[in-house]
């Protein structure tokens, strides 16, 4: 019977799990740069909404319509509306990134665990391994001082 031994059984689930890891990495990287595009449009958002209260109040200055300063502030109370929306969407992608992080540490985690198990595997096959060599070489010389053989006294 040709018996696989523990350490090679474990290198298909080893393998398996460093797949896991390295996909969860992945994932990890897209949240990162999910945040990172999310806050370069909320600066983009701040930097537009500063260059329009600049605006506003030089239009105020000198317009005299109420129905347009109005109209004014409207845009600028949506800009103000679209940027506090902006940062719940970084909240919540920096919420799914901390997910993502510990889902990659746990998976991080089963890999190395099961690395270890491994090299234990294979420490005590080596050590099971040397221990037949040396009932081999023990039988040897045995056989070579049996009765058959007698040396004489």
């Amino acid at each position: 019977m040709n018996k696989c031994k523990r350490s090679q059984r474990l290198a298909s689930v080893i393998k398996l799990a460093l797949h896991d890891e390295n996909e969860a990495a992945k994932k990890l990287e897209s949240a990162l740069n999910r945040i990172d595009k999310q806050e370069r449009h909320l600066v983009g958002l701040l930097q537009y909404q500063n260059e329009y209260l600049q605006r506003h109040i030089e239009f105020v200055q000198r317009e005299k319509s109420i129905g347009r300063l109005r109209s004014y502030k409207g845009f600028l109370d949506n800009l103000a509306l679209a940027i506090l929306r902006q940062r719940e969407v970084i909240i919540q992608a920096q919420n799914s990134y901390a997910n993502l992080r510990a889902e990659w540490l746990e998976k991080r985690s089963r890999r190395r665990s099961l690395a270890k198990v491994s090299e234990q595997h294979e420490r005590e096959e080596d050590t099971d391994r040397q221990r037949a060599v040396q009932r081999t070489q023990d039988e040897r010389s045995g056989r070579q001082r049996s009765p058959g053989n007698k040396s004489r006294s």
